[in-house]
């Protein structure tokens, strides 16, 4: 039986063509709203690596994560505002935005 490869958190971010903080964002929602419907669509990842607080996602996991991304809507005023809009406003001025 074959293992599926297993994806860290800036693998997934460049082969879904979003920034890391944008997936973070995305499961920062999650967290926040486990039972919005938008959380649900996220799959779940794993944590794994030296001291197990690597996020890690499997090959199945990304279609699940590109079809997120195809229906999520974008925006200030999205779905992911109440979690985005603070960490921008709590950075603002930061150069590493």
């Amino acid at each position: 039986m074959d293992e599926e490869r297993m994806y860290s958190i800036e693998e997934v971010a460049v082969i879904l063509g979003v920034s890391y903080k944008t997936l973070c964002n995305w499961y920062a929602y999650k967290r926040k709203f486990p039972d919005d419907v938008w959380s649900q669509k996220l799959p779940e990842y794993i944590l794994g690596g030296d001291k197990k607080t690597k996020r890690l996602w499997k090959d199945s996991d990304l279609e699940k994560l590109f079809a997120f991304k195809a229906e999520l809507p974008r925006g200030r005023g999205g779905v992911l505002g109440k979690v985005t809009q603070v960490w921008y406003h709590n950075n603002k001025g930061n150069k590493n935005e």
